[in-house]
């Protein structure tokens, strides 16, 4: 009886470590990482309730954002997110708290006037 109390305790518990852990990964979208040129802004495939963004570069003056518009490639001076940006100021980082209201697609933008080389780590969680 011990035994079986103790085995139905493991599996139980191996379920819930599957589940969290695929409730962790299921939630964060890496969208966008490699070479941003100067001037453009790079939109998420996916769109969804996003609740927090970030970005990693190589230099200050990048920023992140939710947007509503199409995803790929675009011109600074020619589109803008329809989220309020967060800029990196310090140490090539920038972040941001959403409203997980619906939906929208993960933004850089390069407005550096160099090469931004944008770590694998940028993503946006939902």
């Amino acid at each position: 009886m011990r035994r079986g109390r103790l085995a139905l305790f493991g599996a139980i518990l191996i379920g819930v470590f599957a589940v969290c852990a695929t409730a962790a990964f299921a939630t964060a979208n890496h969208w966008f990482s490699g070479t941003l040129t100067p001037g453009y802004g790079y939109a998420s495939t996916a769109a969804n309730s996003i609740t927090y963004i970030e970005g990693t570069g190589n230099y200050n003056g990048f920023c992140v954002a939710k947007d509503q518009d199409i995803s790929g490639y675009e011109l600074l001076s020619v589109h803008s997110p329809t989220g309020t940006p967060a800029c990196a100021s310090s140490g090539g980082f920038a972040s941001r708290s959403e409203n997980a209201a619906c939906c929208y697609h993960g933004w850089i933008g390069n407005g550096t006037g160099n090469d931004l080389l944008v770590d694998s780590s940028t993503h946006y969680s939902y």
